[in-house]
């Protein structure tokens, strides 16, 4: 069952303002996970994409770099 949150009610979806950026632990729910790995999975996939649809020639920076630093 997919749970719907509004985005603006994902604590995930917001920068992270704690002490050293961390995660407001205290708002998260159970609910808030599915929606935000889902936003991520699509995210890096579509990063990933743009990788592999590039038409330069492939170098170590454009392709093996960016796939490290994707997502």
């Amino acid at each position: 069952m997919t749970t719907v949150v509004a985005v603006g009610g994902n604590p995930f979806f917001k920068p992270f303002n704690g002490p050293h950026e961390t995660a407001p632990f205290d708002k998260i729910k159970i609910e808030h996970f599915e929606p935000a790995f889902e936003k991520a999975i699509a995210e890096h996939k579509s990063e990933v994409d743009a990788i592999a649809a590039n038409t330069d020639k492939p170098t170590f920076v454009n392709t093996i770099e960016a796939l490290e630093y994707a997502g």
